[in-house]
């Protein structure tokens, strides 16, 4: 008898009344109040603009992108306002439809150019497009019309930084950390310009704060307390544990070494595909998979941790030369399973993991590689799951054989790497493979690079072998290319293009 009440009364409320109160219950997040009553609005008024709108947004908070821009596609049959265009665009950015996203803002500002939500939004999509400079100016309007917000201003420093402006992205950064000091994002993003600029001494500790940002690192739920690089270590049990993805792990856990030379005995917590390679690092007296039981430890501390610990700087990276190691037999076993080397042997990798969040800057597809490839090489694919326009035009081709999905794990890749006289790869883990593996390897690079391999420089001072192909411009991978292209020629004849192995023990 209640519902029956309940729907009378609603049934005789005003439609205006109805609106507001749903409003209401929006805004206190009562989404399930809200949604109730915005299908009320509609079994009275089925295109009602507002109600279709605003359930669409809330289909968008839940995550339901599709039904959230259908329901706002279908407000805007019925009336164009600046705030549905805006809303519809939002729908789409999370869809990853950009462009179509972007004609939505514009859409929104066609109707009333000081609307600053569809400036912020446009600025979203432009940057995903990789137009850093468009985006600045997007970003800056959204400010001028009033949303001078924290997040703005990180936004734009986002956005100036992969333009080049890196004195303006600091600043911007910094404005945003006056406004809002415990801004995450912000101090984020300060730290990875930092050490992108190669201010390690500075950078290390903003890079602290990944440990609050969701998703950047995997937190270790230890009860025993974090080492702060001060406390002795001598005579204590330390687990040493991976944090981020596998290239990370290869990276840093040459700091194992530096922390046993303290007196520590260093457990070394590893992703289970890295065991059999990581297993008898220097330093590590016992390295353990992820999810298998620990061994009992007095402290602990994350491996992107240890450099500010050790206060590295460019000068003082520890270089200890080949720090991993490829078991013999399977050395033996990809020689054999390759057949004879009539010709210069170079392996690639063109692409990542679709879910890394740089995917889209930093992979390639088969067909844009293809064409610099010189001939009389032997060209040996190391992609495990091509995508399915790799797949298309790997079957239509004859210069690159890929062996990737006879590679049963990392060590697999490591003994391919060691029988190859190069690597040729976009910013993957490989590359790290390759470096720890001191094997020579050209690194194809976006403009606006990860951190770690800096700006400008073609070497890299984390792994001497490593040779750094960088576009020249946006999305520019021909100019990247073409500089592949010139040193495999010299592999044919004089192979002095690619760094030679240095010996170990250097530094």
């Amino acid at each position: 008898m209640a519902s029956e009440s309940t729907s009378r009364s609603a049934d005789d409320e005003p439609l205006d009344t109805l609106v507001a109160r749903a409003v209401a219950l929006h805004r206190a997040n009562d989404l399930d109040a809200a949604e109730a009553t915005y299908r009320d609005i509609l079994q009275r008024a089925p295109k009602h603009p507002d109600a279709l709108h605003l359930l669409g947004t809330i289909h968008g908070q839940r995550g339901d992108y599709v039904t959230a821009a259908r329901l706002i596609q279908e407000a805007l049959d019925q009336h164009r306002d600046p705030a549905y265009f805006a809303d519809l665009g939002r729908a789409l950015f999370e869809m990853g439809e950009f462009v179509r996203s972007l004609a939505a803002q514009e859409a929104a500002l066609a109707l009333n150019p000081r609307f600053g939500p569809a400036h912020f939004n446009r600025g979203r999509s432009l940057m995903e497009m990789a137009r850093f400079q468009d985006a600045v100016d997007a970003y800056t309007q959204a400010i001028e019309c009033g949303q001078a917000d924290a997040v703005a201003f990180r936004n734009r420093g986002s956005a100036r930084q992969g333009a080049g402006d890196l004195e303006g992205a600091i600043a911007d950064y910094r404005h945003a950390l006056q406004l809002n000091p415990q801004y995450l994002d912000a101090l984020l993003g300060l730290s990875l310009l930092t050490l992108l600029t190669g201010d390690l001494a500075n950078g290390w500790p903003l890079y602290e704060v990944r440990a609050g940002v969701k998703g950047t690192m995997y937190r270790w739920p230890a009860d025993q307390p974090l080492w702060d690089g001060k406390s002795p270590l001598e005579g204590k049990r330390i687990l040493l544990h991976a944090e981020q993805g596998l290239g990370d792990t290869i990276q840093f856990c040459r700091y194992a070494k530096l922390v046993a030379q303290r007196g520590a005995y260093v457990i070394l917590e590893v992703q289970r595909e890295l065991l059999p390679l990581v297993s008898g690092l220097p330093g590590a007296a016992v390295v353990v998979a992820r999810g298998d039981p620990l061994p009992p430890f007095d402290l602990h501390c994350p491996l992107l941790g240890l450099p500010m610990r050790f206060g590295t700087t460019l000068e003082t990276i520890p270089s200890p030369g080949r720090y991993l190691h490829t078991p013999a037999h399977l050395v033996a076993r990809w020689r054999k399973l390759l057949g004879k080397r009539t010709r210069p042997r170079v392996a690639l990798v063109w692409s990542g993991s679709t879910l890394h969040v740089r995917d889209a800057k930093r992979s390639i597809q088969l067909a844009q590689i293809l064409p610099f490839l010189p001939e009389g090489i032997e060209y040996i694919g190391l992609q495990k799951e091509p995508r399915p326009h790799d797949r298309e035009v790997l079957a239509g081709q004859s210069l690159v054989r890929n062996i990737g999905a006879q590679l049963r794990d990392f060590a697999d890749t490591a003994a391919v790497c060691e029988i190859c006289d190069a690597l040729v790869a976009v910013d993957t883990s490989v590359v790290h493979l390759a470096g720890a593996l001191l094997r020579p390897a050209m690194v194809l690079l976006p403009r606006d690079p990860d951190w770690r391999w800096m700006l400008q420089r073609e070497d890299s001072p984390w792994y001497p072998t490593l040779r750094l192909l960088r576009q020249d411009s946006h999305g520019d991978w021909a100019s990247a290319l073409r500089k592949m292209q010139g040193a495999l020629r010299t592999l044919t004849g004089d192979s002095s293009a690619i760094p030679p192995p240095r010996q170990e023990g250097n530094r």
